[in-house]
C-alpha cells in the first residue's frame, strides 16, 4: 500500500487560523511551565521523602541499646574481640589478617558501628605488611590511626616457628621481598616515628635482610619492642657439623639498624637471629632480652653479644641450643646489671651445683643452666619432661612492661 503524496495546499492561513495557533502555542508554554513546577515540586517532595525516611530510621536506631554503650566502651570491646584471635595471627592463610578482616567487618554492621570504628584511631594502630596487602589498604589503616597514636607494625613473611601451617609459599622467593619493598616501604616508612613495636617473621632470610637495609639510616625515636623471628641460622649436618648462614654475604656484613638512635627499645625478643652478627640494634636501653631457636653461641660470643646492653636487667632463654659451652671455656658470663634469668617455658635456672654455663648478675648472684642426672624409670615424682632434660617449674620470670 502506497502512501499519497500530501495535498499542496491551494490558500493561504486564514486570520482565524493564525489566531488558534497563537493561542495554542500559549497553552503549550502554560501547560509546560505547569509540568516544570510540578516536576520540581515532585523532586522535593522525593527529596523530603528520603530526609523523613533517614529521620525514622535514625531516631528508630538510636533507642536501641547498643545506642547507649559510649564509644569508649565498644572501642574496648573490639580490642577484647582482636585479642581473643591473637593465636589466629600466626597460621592464618587467607588474605587478609584475622584483626584486619575483623576490623573491616565492624565497620560494615551498621552505621553506628561504622562511625565508632572508623573515629577511633586506636583500632588503626596495629598495622600487618604482608606482600598480598594492597597498598590502598595500607594507606587507610595508616590515615585512620591518626597522627599521634603509637603504631605496632608487623612485617609478615609467614612463620613455621608458631604453627606448622605455613600462610605463604611465594614469600620464600627473594624476588618477593624486593616487590613488597617496593609496594609498601614508601608508604610505611614515613611513620617510624610513631612505631612503638616492630615484629618481623618470615620462612625466608631475604625480606628481613631487605628491610633491615632500608631501616638502617633512620632513627625510631618511639620504639620499645623488636620481635625478629627467623628459620633456622645453621643447617645442621649429623650432632657437631654446622654450615653458616650464605645468605648474609650478600648484604654486606653490615646489618645494622636504626642507627639514628633507639633511646626508648626496652625489649629484644629473638628467635634463631644470631646478634649482632646479622642483627645489629641500638641496645643501650634495652632491658629485658628474650631468646630462642639455634643459635649455638659459645660463652664468649655470647659474652661479647650482651656487652652493649649496659641495662640489661631480665634473660629469658627458651632454647638448649641460645647457648652451647665449648669444652674447657670459661661457663661463667658475667652481666653486672642482670637480676632475673629464666625461661618463658618454665626451665629452672638457679644456684645448683650441677650446670652447663650460668650468668653472674647483680650482687653477684649467680642463675646456672642446670644440668638433669640420668632419669630414674622408678622414680618419676619430681621430673617433668619438657623435650630438653631440664626440670619443668611453674615460675615465670617475666613481668609486664
Amino acid at each position: 500500500m502506497t502512501v499519497p503524496e500530501p495535498t499542496k495546499p491551494t490558500t493561504l492561513p486564514s486570520e482565524h487560523d493564525a489566531n488558534d495557533i497563537s493561542l495554542l502555542q500559549a497553552k503549550q508554554h502554560e501547560l509546560e511551565t505547569h509540568l516544570d513546577d510540578l516536576t520540581h515540586d515532585l523532586q522535593n517532595t522525593q527529596a523530603l521523602l528520603i530526609d523523613t525516611r533517614k529521620q525514622i530510621a535514625h531516631l528508630t536506631n538510636s533507642r536501641a541499646p547498643i545506642h547507649h554503650v559510649p564509644s569508649e566502651v565498644l572501642g574496648e570491646i573490639f580490642q577484647i574481640i582482636f585479642a581473643l584471635q591473637e593465636d589466629d595471627c600466626w597460621s592464618w592463610g587467607g588474605s587478609t589478617p584475622p584483626r584486619l578482616r575483623s576490623l573491616l567487618l565492624i565497620t560494615q554492621i551498621t552505621h553506628h558501628l561504622r562511625t565508632v570504628a572508623t573515629q577511633d584511631a586506636l583500632l588503626w594502630t596495629h598495622i600487618d605488611i604482608y606482600l598480598e596487602l594492597p597498598p590502598e589498604m595500607l594507606q587507610l589503616q595508616l590515615e585512620r590511626s591518626g597522627t599521634e597514636a603509637p603504631l605496632d607494625i608487623v612485617f609478615d613473611f609467614g612463620t613455621n616457628f608458631r604453627s606448622s601451617d605455613v600462610p605463604w609459599d611465594i614469600p620464600r622467593a627473594p624476588e618477593s621481598s624486593k616487590t613488597m619493598c617496593e609496594r609498601h616501604l614508601p608508604i610505611i616508612l614515613p611513620s617510624v616515628p610513631r612505631w612503638r613495636t616492630l615484629t618481623m617473621r618470615s620462612i625466608s632470610f631475604h625480606p628481613v635482610f631487605d628491610i633491615f637495609v632500608l631501616l638502617r639510616p633512620l632513627t625510631a625515636a618511639s620504639l620499645e619492642v623488636m620481635n625478629i623471628e627467623v628459620p633456622y641460622m645453621y643447617d645442621t649436618y649429623g650432632d657437631t657439623d654446622m654450615k653458616p648462614l650464605s645468605d648474609a654475604a650478600a648484604y654486606g656484613g653490615d646489618h645494622k639498624v636504626f642507627t639514628g638512635g633507639a633511646p626508648k627499645l626496652h625489649t629484644l625478643i629473638m628467635h634463631n637471629l644470631v646478634f649482632p652478627t646479622y642483627f645489629d640494634p641500638p641496645m643501650e636501653a634495652v632491658r629485658m632480652l628474650q631468646l630462642s631457636g639455634l643459635m649455638r653461641f659459645s660463652c664468649a660470643t655470647f659474652r661479647e653479644a650482651v656487652r652493649g646492653m649496659v641495662n640489661l636487667e631480665k634473660l629469658v632463654i627458651e632454647s638448649d641450643e641460645v647457648v652451647h659451652p665449648k669444652d674447657g671455656e670459661d661457663n661463667i658470663v658475667v652481666i653486672p646489671s642482670i637480676t632475673s634469668v629464666g625461661s618463658d617455658g618454665g626451665w629452672m635456672w638457679d644456684e645448683c651445683e650441677n650446670f652447663r654455663w650460668g650468668i653472674r648478675g647483680a650482687g653477684g648472684k649467680e642463675f646456672r643452666d642446670m644440668v638433669i642426672p640420668e632419669y630414674d624409670d622408678d622414680d618419676s615424682s619430681s621430673y617433668v619432661s619438657s623435650g630438653s632434660d631440664r626440670l619443668s617449674t611453674p615460675w615465670r620470670p617475666l613481668d609486664n612492661w
